[in-house]
């Protein structure tokens, strides 16, 4: 029997995830939902996946879909666990033999998991036209079929746009239904809508690059720089562009003094709370996903028995019809639309839309897992036209397939998604780098950010850049150092095992 894992490979997941199985949960230990109600010549397809709340929800809803039609007529039953920490988990139970049947990811991992063989390819749902290139939007198929080979399935797809408060525009003078063209622009629109008070502190801010964070290692894209060279695994840090890019980032702590801006971001409170600066209206533009839209409508008090989940709640008690569920949805879609804008980030090499950042969650089936045939019945069902677009409405996101329903845009609790889907539509999109030394980079260029905004005085851009640029280049010298050893490994694995 062929080896699936080299003793380098297991070795290297099993310490990725050290602490989490020392301290955290044990993969062995959940106790499933509803394990008893399941019939016993029913096949139990474990599922872990990393989303909660609203987000979890809605994939329950997709979950109990399957589990009363087809998954009854086939004997197939699905068991959705919410796990914390789902990747280092899903590496450590993959590297004891014991991984679930399926496994919620986030795409930027996609290519870690790969080189350490950590997934079983989809072969079989690319030969029968599930996931295709015809089938998704042409930058998902990129990231799911690295060289061709499908490796997963694309749950919920995002774009990022730049959001605005259209009160806060008009207030300012500002035309409310157009948002900042350019950085140039960017930074004029956020000067009129900045207010501070006689001490110099401030009270609204129009515009922070630094909030949510969530971009800080992705700037570079807006001002023209190519991060990852596919063909190498070499990552482009310390770039003209990236110094353009950073050199304008650090320009917002610089202008209002770092101490200033460390002083008003700190009662920021967490973005999926009423205390989120944007809904508060303390800072009037912000880069977010699609998902914002829910984030406000849930935490908003215009929005409180307006928000999607509040109606679908109603709906699954049956206060209200269907019909009457689709009116509100509308008339939240409405309500968001005139308070709130959203459209293509603006960049500084042309018009919006020519630089765009796009990401992915995915589900895969990891390599071991006990329940191959039933998990790709399941991804089948998960993927098909219409349960895609029931995801991606409940969690306010565009939809991986090329094709549309005109129900999915019309009924949107988005009022926005048409923007969405266009960007994931574009040529010009970027994802994250598929590459097992992505999350190393993004860590280093974060780092730098961090440092740039905090200490100005001490770190001028160019040679903080450059020694994050060094951390890394160190890092991937020794990681190459490593695989190559790890390849001997296999190699005289494989051979040992062709002479028996």
């Amino acid at each position: 029997m062929r080896i699936l894992f080299s003793r380098v490979i297991a070795g290297v997941m099993i310490l990725a995830a050290l602490y989490v199985l020392l301290f955290g949960s044990k993969p062995g230990s959940y106790e499933y939902p509803d394990a008893t109600a399941v019939p016993k010549d029913f096949t139990v397809v474990t599922y872990w996946e990393k989303w909660t709340r609203e987000e979890g929800a809605g994939m329950q809803r997709v979950v109990d879909l399957f589990n009363t039609t087809e998954g009854r007529d086939k004997k197939i039953f699905v068991q959705l666990v919410s796990v914390s920490q789902v990747d280092q988990k899903t590496l450590v139970a993959t590297a004891g033999g014991d991984p679930p049947d399926i496994a919620g990811l986030w795409g930027q991992q996609l290519g870690a998991f790969i080189t350490y063989g950590a997934l079983r390819p989809l072969t079989e749902l690319q030969a029968d036209g599930t996931i295709t290139a015809e089938t998704y939007k042409p930058f998902l198929w990129k990231c799911v079929a690295p060289h061709g080979t499908v490796y997963a399935a694309s749950s919920t797809p995002a774009t990022v746009a730049i959001f605005w408060n259209k009160d806060l525009f008009r207030e300012a003078g500002l035309d409310p239904e157009r948002g900042p063209q350019s950085i140039k622009e960017l930074d004029e629109m956020a000067d009129r809508l900045t207010v501070v008070d006689g001490k110099g502190q401030i009270i609204r801010a129009g515009y922070l690059p630094n909030f949510p964070g969530w971009w800080d290692y992705s700037w570079g894209e807006f001002f023209g720089n190519k991060i990852w060279n596919e063909e190498t695994d070499d990552f482009r840090i310390d770039t003209p562009e990236n110094v353009r890019a950073y050199s304008w980032y650090q320009k917002y702590a610089i202008k209002y003094g770092p101490g200033t801006v460390q002083t008003f971001g700190a009662g920021f409170g967490q973005v999926a709370t009423p205390q989120n600066p944007f809904m508060n209206g303390t800072v009037a533009m912000c880069l977010q996903g699609p998902w914002f839209v829910s984030y406000v409508e849930n935490y908003t008090p215009r929005f409180a028995k307006l928000n999607f989940s509040y109606i679908q709640r109603q709906l699954s008690r049956r206060e209200i019809t269907q019909a009457q569920a689709d009116a509100k949805i509308i008339e939240a879609r409405e309500l968001f639309a005139e308070h709130y804008g959203a459209a293509m980030p603006p960049n500084s090499i042309g018009k919006p839309g020519d630089a765009l950042h796009g990401d992915l969650d995915i589900w895969a089936i990891p390599r071991g897992a006990k329940h191959v045939k039933e998990a790709l019945e399941v991804i089948r069902f998960f993927t098909r036209q219409e349960n895609m677009e029931l995801l991606c409405t409940w969690h306010s996101k565009p939809s991986p397939l090329m094709k549309v329903s005109e129900k999915f845009i019309r009924n949107h609790p988005n009022p926005y998604i048409d923007v969405f889907e266009e960007m994931l539509r574009s040529p010009n999109i970027t994802g994250l780098p598929q590459s097992p030394n992505w999350i190393r980079a993004q860590d280093q260029i974060r780092l730098a950010a961090n440092a740039l905004w905090r200490s100005p005085e001490r770190n001028a851009v160019e040679p903080t850049l450059r020694q994050a640029q060094e951390n890394f280049d160190r890092h991937l010298a020794e990681y190459r150092k490593y695989a190559g050893m790890r390849k001997q490994v296999e190699s005289a694995s494989s051979g040992s095992e062709g002479r028996r």
